[in-house]
């Protein structure tokens, strides 16, 4: 029903929102000296992402298909493996090879929640602590990706529409898990 730009364009708006929703004015509960790396690591991964997509949704849109579909079936595969916890937290070079291909897969098509939730629910963390370290990395991400997208002029009318269509629904859903958080 949208082309891939556009369906990306308005997750990245749905993702922001729902970050922005969640936070609010507090200050989220994450580990800065590994997050940090990885959210810079991201946002150089959504910069080449960005530009890659509006590469290929020029010039090879089949190639660009395939590409969504192999970052599907890697994404159900990484999601659908038991996450184990380590015994130790993983160093920072592999924080920012996770934030990298987060950050491409999130400026390619804004999904870049597998590769970063498969490393964080490795970690032996706190639940709320792996919860707000990805939401602060995807709403970060999102911002900075709608931020190249808008800038290139690539944000159409049609995102926006399907952006307003879908936002009650996000802030609606989200309010209500945060107030009534699931057990």
């Amino acid at each position: 029903l949208a082309s891939i730009a556009d369906a990306a364009n308005v997750v990245s708006v749905l993702v922001l929102s729902n970050a922005l929703i969640v936070f609010g004015l507090r200050r989220p509960q994450v580990v800065w000296s590994l997050l940090l790396p990885a959210l810079l690591a991201s946002l150089v991964g959504v910069g080449l992402g960005v530009q890659l997509l509006g590469t290929l949704h020029e010039n090879a849109l089949t190639l660009l298909r395939g590409l969504l579909g192999g970052a599907i079936l890697a994404s159900v595969y990484l999601l659908t493996r038991p996450a184990r916890p380590s015994a130790q937290v993983s160093g920072m070079p592999s924080f920012i090879v996770f934030g990298t291909l987060s950050g491409i897969a999130g400026g390619l098509f804004a999904s870049a929640g597998p590769p970063m939730v498969y490393h964080v629910y490795r970690q032996p963390w706190r639940p709320t602590l792996m919860h707000q370290s990805l939401l602060l990395l995807f709403g970060v991400n999102a911002a900075f990706r709608l931020m190249l997208v808008v800038e290139r002029g690539a944000f159409h009318r049609s995102a926006t529409i399907l952006s307003l269509e879908a936002l009650p629904v996000v802030v609606c859903l989200t309010w209500l898990t945060r107030r009534y958080p699931p057990q």
